[in-house]
């Protein structure tokens, strides 16, 4: 199921603040050229608790994605409260406001969501049958709200893909943890309140910001967060697509003279190192030759208080160079400790990554199988029901089998007795008759379901039919024995995917470990490189 999620678009008034209404509209116009499946909006909409307007101009322009389910919670701008208009307003567009008592859009009956039994108190819940999704949600009631209203949230339905949208993550508004969602089995947690991009990857939370800057203050990339998940993988990207963008004011400071400096000090140790670093010819050496020059000023500089490079004496230079030959080695000496522990955590990584392999294709198989067992086991239990019915029919038939030839007669003997007591008044003659038979027809009744009773293992030696006793029998062993495949296979699913999950932390630690194993080795080396004797 593709989404979209959106957050803190802040809508106030038009005259102040136009460029937030048309970075809404420029959202909208990026969903009907790449379509989801559902719009999650996690909050602060509208910057003020919204009137009739403000929501009739959001709804007419989602109606325009007329294929898309957009689910909202408010925040503490837009707050759910007993005056909101939200409460009753009949959406034209696929809205649905979560926590309001009832839905009230214009999605035909048989695709609208339907709420969940376990929908309770301050936490809402839909599911979606088309896409197998549940979603919860929490709306704001107030301006500010200072108790976790997250804390008792946790997904149900385990079968289902399970989506949680609140607004929070402050003092003042449901403070709480990002991982306080990690055993809630959420597959994806949409939040709003905080304006700028962040994800917490391991627990599913994300914050997609604000679609335009609000203030100068929120520097970079503004826009939301275009994502794809089933019950298996949630996979989201940050799409900025705001038309503004802050950016915080560096000042520039003037280039040091490093040439001036190396001409000064041409015949000292300090000079002579730079010379060397000439002579190298390559990237890493021009930026240690950099560095180490800025070093140098930087010691100067505190030691003389001056910042001209021609007021240096060569004691001051001399001086200087002491100091930094003492900090290079102090560095130096605790990079290559860095270097050891790095060593280690990649060598113990990659022991672990090999107890780890990639299991993606061995998942998809599994979920395969456990469909097909599932399949298998609805049709042995639907087999189990229909034994009794299918023994009584026969039953039923084995016994008018015996019966019909003494019905037969006894109707005949009926119909005669009747016109011959009709004309011949015999009615005492008639009636042993009738009472004979009749009595007749019910032993023999009673003898047919004994007789059928009775002789259940004969006609399984004959005629091979099952008893079904020992029917219900075998089928519940083979019912038993699928539910425990079934158990062992979601079992091994589990197992797969959390291995998988292990596999990519693993992947990612041993990255960020070779990374800085590399840095590390790196700095290690121009350090050695400026400790080395002058040759």
């Amino acid at each position: 199921m593709k989404f979209a999620h959106i957050a803190d678009v802040h809508l106030g008034t038009r005259k102040d603040t136009p460029y937030l209404y048309d970075g809404f509209l420029n959202f909208i116009d990026y969903i009907e050229l790449h379509p989801v499946d559902m719009i999650f909006i996690t909050g602060d909409l509208f910057d003020h608790v919204p009137t009739k307007e403000d929501i009739v101009f959001v709804d007419t322009q989602l109606a325009r994605l007329t294929k898309t389910d957009i689910l909202y919670v408010t925040g503490e701008c837009d707050y759910l409260g007993k005056d909101s208009v939200l409460w009753n307003y009949a959406f034209v567009s696929r809205m649905y406001l979560l926590n309001c008592e009832d839905i009230h859009n214009h999605v035909p009956e048989a695709e609208r969501a339907v709420r969940n039994p376990y929908a309770e108190g301050i936490v809402d819940s839909l599911h979606f049958a088309k896409y197998n999704v549940d979603v919860y949600g929490i709306c704001q009631y107030s301006a500010r709200n200072e108790r976790n209203d997250f804390d008792s949230v946790y997904a149900r339905n385990l079968r289902a893909i399970n989506i949680f949208l609140g607004h929070g993550g402050s003092a003042r508004v449901c403070p709480f943890d990002a991982e306080d969602f990690g055993g809630k089995n959420f597959g994806y947690v949409g939040l709003g309140h905080k304006h700028q991009y962040q994800a917490f990857e391991k627990q599913h939370v994300y914050y997609p910001g604000s679609l335009e800057p609000i203030t100068d203050k929120e520097t970079g990339e503004h826009g939301f967060i275009y994502g794809y998940i089933d019950q298996q993988l949630t996979s989201v990207k940050f799409v900025p697509i705001a038309m503004r963008r802050f950016e915080e004011k560096k000042e520039e400071t003037p280039e040091p003279d490093y040439e001036l400096l190396q001409e000064l000090n041409r015949e000292n140790d300090f000079g002579k190192r730079l010379q060397t670093f000439d002579q190298i010819q390559t990237g890493p050496a021009r930026e240690a030759k950099k560095k180490y020059a800025a070093g140098m000023l930087a010691e100067l500089q505190d030691l003389t208080g001056k910042k001209a490079v021609s007021t240096y004496t060569p004691t001051q230079i001399a001086e200087a160079w002491a100091e930094q030959q003492k900090q290079l080695k102090a560095e130096l000496q605790s990079l290559q400790q860095g270097i050891a522990r790095c060593e280690e955590t990649q060598a113990e990584l990659s022991e672990k990554l090999l107890d780890c392999p990639d299991q993606t294709g061995t998942t998809n198989v599994l979920h395969e199988d456990i469909g097909k067992l599932k399949f298998d086991l609805s049709k042995l239990e639907f087999e189990d029901k229909q034994v009794d019915k299918k023994y009584s029919r026969r039953r039923i038939g084995f016994v008018l089998w015996i019966d019909t030839p003494l019905a037969i007669v006894l109707s005949l003997l009926v119909t005669v007795g009747m016109v011959d007591v009709f004309f011949m008044q015999a009615w005492n003659v008639w009636w042993r008759l009738v009472t004979s038979l009749i009595g007749f027809e019910i032993v023999l009744t009673f003898l047919g379901f004994c007789i059928y009773n009775m002789t259940k293992k004969l006609r399984k030696k004959l005629f091979g039919t099952e008893i079904p006793v020992e029917t219900h029998a075998r089928l519940q062993s083979d019912i038993r024995f699928l539910e425990s495949k079934i158990h062992d296979l979601e079992l091994e699913e589990s197992s797969r995917f959390l291995d998988q999950k292990k596999y990519e932390e693993y992947s990612r630690s041993l990255k960020e470990a070779q990374v800085q194993y590399q840095q590390l080795l790196d700095r290690s080396e121009v350090n050695l490189l400026i400790l080395n004797p002058y040759t």
